[in-house]
């Protein structure tokens, strides 16, 4: 069964409103889409994703926020843990909550979650890596490092004769 992208599905919809096809059927074709997709869009039947956003934890928008703040704390030199993943998620679901006027309970997040997440973000990836200081990383440069050699050429250590 073939499967398409959102933007596919969208550019074989609008072939098909403009009449570059007669049939349903030779559009799905030509776009290499499921008959039953298209005519299901056609429709105005909504995608799975989107009618399942409701019994999500995380909103769409909330799950945006948590993407740019793995992204931005990752540029800035301090990925964070899949532990600490899962933390910020029930931080932002947390303050949904708080908004609220009436009390709710939620459930908790599932053990599985984090691996629907980063199914759902594939962008997102996940390392070992190890800590390294600023100072050392700033430390180190062309001339420090060749200073250093030249150094130790002139008492005789390295590459000395």
């Amino acid at each position: 069964m073939p499967t398409c992208s959102e933007d596919t599905l969208l550019t074989a919809l609008t072939a098909y409103r403009n009449g570059e096809y007669i049939l349903i059927r030779k559009c799905a074709y030509a776009f290499n889409i499921p008959t039953s997709t298209l005519s299901d869009r056609l429709s105005i039947r909504t995608s799975r994703s989107k009618s399942h956003e409701p019994q999500k934890i995380l909103s769409t928008a909330e799950e945006e926020t948590l993407l740019k703040t793995i992204t931005r704390l990752s540029k800035s030199g301090c990925p964070i843990t899949l532990s600490l993943t899962r933390d910020l998620a029930e931080e932002i679901r947390l303050s949904r909550f708080r908004l609220s006027s009436t009390p709710t309970s939620y459930p908790p997040l599932s053990k599985r979650w984090i691996d629907k997440f980063r199914k759902r973000h594939p962008e997102l990836k996940t390392v070992y890596s190890r800590t390294l200081d600023a100072s050392r990383f700033e430390g180190v440069n062309y001339s420090v490092v060749n200073a250093y050699f030249v150094s130790r050429a002139d008492i005789g250590g390295v590459g000395g004769a």
